[in-house]
């Protein structure tokens, strides 16, 4: 939508393969890069020299509490910057009530009937960003 690129973090061989070749179909493939690993092992290592991101999408599976322990690697991570918007899409119960202590403000919460889409950013960015979801 408008990105000049993406990386795409995914666990599952068979779910990377799907996203290979959809990207293939859509003809996006040299606008993203694959990257097929545990996310907490390409935070550690394969994306440790990437720039700053714009946008972080995160997707775990939900009711794992998998995006707490992702959410405390970003906060002291060079890939967030001042302006980067973080996405966390999740279960309607999960539990964000430990963001602030990470440095992340909630910039906006959108529930839907079956999940959340929750927007955060670095603490004391969210009133120069105009973000609208």
């Amino acid at each position: 939508r408008g990105g000049a690129c993406c990386v795409i973090v995914e666990k599952s061989a068979k779910a990377a393969e799907c996203i290979k070749q959809n990207l293939a179909f859509t003809h996006l493939s040299d606008r993203a890069r694959l990257v097929v690993s545990d996310v907490s092992a390409a935070l550690g290592s394969v994306l440790a020299a990437e720039p700053p991101f714009d946008l972080i999408f995160l997707d775990p599976p939900y009711n794992m509490n998998l995006e707490k322990a992702v959410l405390s690697s970003l906060a002291s991570s060079a890939l967030v910057a001042e302006n980067t918007i973080i996405i966390v899409e999740c279960s309607n119960d999960t539990d964000f009530s430990y963001v602030e202590d990470l440095g992340f403000d909630i910039l906006r919460k959108k529930k839907y009937k079956t999940n959340t889409h929750l927007m955060l950013g670095k603490a004391d960015e969210k009133k120069e960003r105009g973000v609208s979801l």
